[in-house]
């Protein structure tokens, strides 16, 4: 599929989940990527969708970037409230997790 993408100059979207140790934990990492330690080496951008017990009861979700090839990168996260009849994004929060 990557060597596919990589010839059409087209991007590739996939998902993985991650160790169970880790579930409603409020930080991530590349190491706790269950499926494939494949997928940290050879991903561009990866990001980690966070959801703590409290977070659940809120409808919040927290968004933590784990990596980005091309950038000096620092391990950012945001909260945000999604909306699931319109599929978006609402109330993007600066505040940290």
């Amino acid at each position: 599929l990557r060597a596919t993408a990589m010839k059409r100059d087209i991007p590739v979207v996939s998902g993985c989940q991650i160790a169970k140790e880790k579930y409603g934990d409020n930080s991530l990492s590349l190491a706790d990527l269950s499926e494939s330690k494949n997928y940290g080496d050879t991903a561009d951008f990866v990001l980690g969708i966070l959801r703590t017990a409290s977070m659940v009861q809120n409808s919040l979700y927290g968004l933590q970037g784990l990596k980005f090839r091309s950038t000096n990168f620092s391990s950012d996260r945001l909260i945000f409230d999604f909306d699931p009849q319109y599929m978006r994004i609402e109330n993007d929060r600066a505040s940290t997790l």
